[in-house]
């Protein structure tokens, strides 16, 4: 997964996410992202993570607070 966090961090970008944290595991094994990513842009995110990781990676979710929508 090490050598496919730049492809999911780009990925998480184009959500608006903001990174918070990457932590790298051990012998560049598993790398741990940690965003704030608006929740309807992580519709259906499961698929894309494992097609973007060929199945290797998980993730989880957890409601971290509200803010406003900006109309754009």
């Amino acid at each position: 997964m090490a050598d496919r966090t730049q492809i999911v961090l780009d990925d998480l970008a184009r959500r608006h996410s903001q990174i918070i944290d990457v932590q790298q595991g051990n012998n560049n094994s598993m790398s741990t992202v940690i965003t704030r990513t608006p929740l309807a842009e992580l519709i259906g995110y499961s698929s894309t993570l494992r097609t973007l990781t060929s199945g290797q990676a998980d993730f989880t979710l957890a409601i971290d607070g509200y803010e406003p929508v900006i109309n754009r």
